[in-house]
């Protein structure tokens, strides 16, 4: 579709980034997000997550109730989109987790799972036709044996396409002037 914003799904991780702020994630990883969430503020870009994301967010006393609050008051935004659950939804989410349970990814056999929320997400993602898939996790998780989403890459579970990053910091400009100039 030409002149539609594009549509970007984020983990709920991103989620916690944006709320609490800070560096911990890497340099300029925070303002990649920021960036990411003007864009969409200025309708360049669709958002949106899973419903899960609001008990993931909930748990735990991590944010105060004034930025839960926020995150709940996205529901209401234009081009804010929390994905219900649906039979196809989840259907493509069982069949992603078996299928990185059925075929590890070579990490030694070691990690051979996705945990079920992440398979959600995934599957949410790309049922709700996202380009991109913003995540931080890179990890594999040791305590539930299961795999860190941006080492799965480009093909979710060999045949589905969606495209898994960590936000990027902002491009910088390079600007020259030609010699003999100020």
């Amino acid at each position: 579709m030409a002149g539609s914003a594009e549509a970007i799904y984020w983990d709920t991780c991103i989620f916690y980034a944006l709320l609490l702020g800070g560096t911990t994630h890497g340099e300029g990883v925070f303002q990649g997000i920021e960036d990411q969430y003007k864009s969409f503020i200025a309708g360049s870009t669709k958002l949106m997550t899973f419903t899960i994301a609001v008990a993931e967010v909930a748990a735990g006393n991590f944010v105060s109730s004034d930025h839960l609050r926020e995150f709940k008051e996205l529901r209401y935004a234009s081009g804010f989109n929390f994905s219900t659950p649906t039979f196809p939804i989840m259907e493509l989410a069982s069949e992603i987790k078996d299928y990185y349970f059925n075929n590890p990814l070579g990490l030694d056999g070691k990690y051979k799972h996705l945990d079920l929320g992440d398979a959600i997400h995934l599957a949410t993602a790309i049922k709700n036709e996202a380009s991109k898939f913003v995540t931080l996790d890179a990890k594999n998780k040791s305590r539930t044996d299961s795999i860190g989403l941006l080492k799965i890459g480009t093909a979710v579970a060999e045949q589905y396409q969606l495209d898994i990053v960590k936000p990027e910091p902002p491009k910088q400009i390079q600007m020259s002037l030609p010699e003999g100039g100020r």
